[in-house]
């Protein structure tokens, strides 16, 4: 089986990366929240766009403060693993508040890698991307929307360009999962830690913290006999208890 290209999404936090994930995906996997640092781990789900396989990774938002937030080295540790394993990444900005320094650090780095980068201006429904979006050496450029599913098309057709899947006939027969199997549990019993045991890497955040894991996680492997197994970290689940008297 050829390999799977692997698409991350990039940006500060809260320009919308979880909710362009969910809108590429078709369905909500990545939480979305106006609370910066809503998404902890990066989020993984399949991407089908005309018939091909892709996986698409949510990551944590990227601003310079990170390292202070709860978790922030493990946080750190998730992003970079995402970053290391990207066959091509979608920068998002937001139109409405033009380009702030970190938009302007991500660019930077970006410009400096071999590997595909396309930029995906949200929130421009009504708030067209004045001329600083255009000075830089990265592209395509999709101008668009979540909220409106403005540029969403023209965003699936360049990510299949972007990896070289543009006129490729479709792959999808080969590369559905044999079996899924998905780790539940209540919070704090090992989830996690039993998933990154499975899958031979850290993809979940391990910690003695309540709540840790936010949204499910899910991995794809391949076995010495060609079948795929997906497995599933879920979010723990937590009993309310009223108290009474």
């Amino acid at each position: 089986m050829s390999k799977i290209p692997k698409i991350v999404i990039l940006g500060r936090p809260n320009v919308g990366k979880s909710s362009l994930f969910n809108a590429l995906i078709r369905r909500r996997q990545a939480i979305v929240s106006a609370k910066a640092g809503t998404t902890r781990d990066y989020i993984t789900a399949d991407l089908i766009i005309n018939g091909q396989l892709l996986e698409l990774i949510d990551t944590a938002g990227v601003d310079r403060d990170l390292k202070l937030v709860t978790l922030g080295g493990e946080m750190e540790s998730m992003q970079r693993l995402a970053l290391e394993q990207a066959s091509a990444f979608v920068l998002v900005l937001n139109a409405r508040e033009g380009l702030m320094p970190d938009d302007l650090a991500m660019i930077k780095a970006l410009e400096n890698q071999e590997r595909p980068v396309i930029v995906f201006i949200n929130k421009a429904e009504s708030w067209p991307p004045v001329a600083e979006f255009y000075k830089h050496r990265l592209a395509p450029i999709v101008v668009g929307s979540v909220t409106t599913r403005q540029g969403l098309n023209e965003l699936r057709q360049a990510i299949l360009s972007a990896v070289g899947l543009l006129d490729e006939q479709s792959t999808l027969s080969a590369q559905i999962a044999d079996l899924s199997v998905c780790i539940a549990g209540r919070p704090n019993v090992g989830k996690s830690a039993l998933f990154n045991a499975l899958i031979g890497q850290k993809r979940s955040i391990v910690s003695e913290l309540h709540g840790t894991t936010r949204d499910s996680v899910d991995y794809l492997i391949q076995r010495p006999n060609g079948k795929l197994i997906r497995f599933i970290d879920t979010a723990g689940r937590c009993q309310r208890r009223l108290d009474q008297g």
